[in-house]
């Protein structure tokens, strides 16, 4: 697995942080040399870089191989617990005893990928999330009052995420989506100056239909999570 772990990291990554209104904290700079700078090995955890679904499929994978079960799509709707066991009920009634319940909710996150090609229909957007040297993949981190976002730009799509309050439409379901409306009103609203122009752009030019409000909620039972 470390092996795996080492392949799927972004070895040519830069990283450049804003705030919120635009201002730029911090310039470009290679993610292995900031890591350095920090007494930190770029090629081991926590001095990486990667792409979250290659992060889930290698832990899922590593943990098929060790032959723990994993279920999905298990809803928890209560908890329970007495002087002689305790866990939670499932939405199906199916009550699971543990030693151990860990429970967290109360925020949530957009997150969005789509073609950077997309970013073609405006000019500006292009231009400020381009490739650092036109070639290497960049992150650019984005930190406001209440909030942080988060950008990558590779040379086949672009990601990006912004955790948020709960606004309503979260839900614990990758399918769930919302429009860029949504988006781009909280982000008028946050406290003081707004999210500058440059961030915006980037939401209007993500495609329908794939911005997904996804809900942080998660239980873990003894050796056991359900997301």
């Amino acid at each position: 697995m470390q092996k795996q772990y080492r392949d799927i990291s972004l070895h040519n990554a830069w990283l450049e942080t804003f705030k919120h209104d635009g201002q730029q904290m911090l310039e470009p700079q290679k993610v292995a040399d900031r890591l350095q700078e920090q007494g930190l090995d770029p090629g081991s955890a926590p001095g990486a870089f990667h792409m979250r679904p290659l992060v889930y499929k290698m832990l899922l994978e590593q943990v098929e191989k060790c032959g723990i079960e994993v279920e999905f799509g298990k809803r928890v709707v209560d908890y329970f617990e007495s002087s002689t066991d305790g866990g939670v009920e499932l939405e199906d009634g199916t009550r699971l005893t543990a030693d151990i319940v860990v429970a967290a909710d109360g925020r949530a996150m957009w997150r969005v990928v789509f073609p950077v090609d997309m970013l073609e229909q405006n000019p500006k957007a292009r231009d400020f999330f381009k490739l650092q040297n036109d070639e290497d993949p960049i992150v650019r981190t984005i930190f406001a009052p209440g909030s942080y976002a988060l950008t990558l730009t590779r040379k086949d799509v672009i990601v990006w995420i912004i955790n948020h309050d709960v606004t309503g439409s979260e839900a614990e379901s990758w399918p769930n989506t919302i429009e860029a409306d949504e988006v781009l009103r909280e982000m008028n609203n946050t406290p003081g100056t707004p999210w500058s122009s440059d961030f915006q752009d980037l939401v209007r030019c993500t495609p329908p239909q794939t911005m997904i409000n996804f809900a942080f909620i998660l239980c873990q039972l003894g050796s056991s999570i359900l997301l």
